[in-house]
């Protein structure tokens, strides 16, 4: 009970943040830059200036290590010089199954250069086995990590709404955090961006 009334609060939000994002006006897209970060995400500020970690734009994304769905540790840091777009999602989210086959596309198009990492909050599953049969069935292949006890995706990154992803560059830092499911064009801006 207490997890279908969270589930349905859950989605109410997501559906009040998808229409306050339709409505906002063109000059406000994610990749506009708050000026005290703007030195750290262009790379221009000194090392020893930037944050050392935190979930923030210019910050360093904290470290974790996850079980992958295949039972191999994975780590944030096994990635560092790659771009990686961390993403938290479950299975019972409708805006979660919405963005799987852009990332999916995403993945065959620029998973040589871009890395997905698929965080399931696992803790939020009714039946955690399900997971494995949930990518199975839509044909998802790209890397999939289980946070079983919400160690990453609540008291890490404080994810409070999923999907919400952070994309990570090569350094390490965040360059940009998506509230609600992503579509192609926003991940491909990212490949392509210096």
């Amino acid at each position: 009970m207490v997890k279908k009334l969270l589930a349905a609060v859950l989605l109410l939000v997501l559906i009040g943040y998808a229409l306050w994002q339709a409505l906002l006006p063109e000059d406000a897209v994610m990749d506009k830059q708050p000026e005290q970060y703007a030195d750290y995400v262009n790379a221009s500020a000194d090392r020893e200036e930037m944050p050392v970690s935190g979930i923030e734009k210019g910050q360093e994304a904290p470290a974790f290590r996850l079980p992958s769905i295949d039972g191999k540790d994975t780590s944030l840091a096994d990635f560092k010089g790659k771009k990686v777009i961390l993403n938290f999602w479950a299975t019972w989210c409708p805006p979660c199954k919405a963005e799987m086959p852009e990332m999916q596309k995403f993945h065959e198009q620029y998973g040589e250069d871009v890395k997905i990492l698929a965080v399931n909050l696992t803790s939020t599953e009714a039946n955690p086995k399900q997971v494995q049969a949930f990518l199975k069935e839509r044909g998802l292949t790209f890397p999939v990590l289980l946070d079983k006890e919400d160690e990453v995706g609540t008291k890490q990154y404080k994810v409070l709404t999923i999907p919400t992803s952070y994309f990570i560059n090569e350094q390490g830092q965040i360059v940009e955090r998506v509230d609600g499911p992503m579509n192609f064009a926003q991940m491909e801006r990212f490949a392509k961006s210096k």
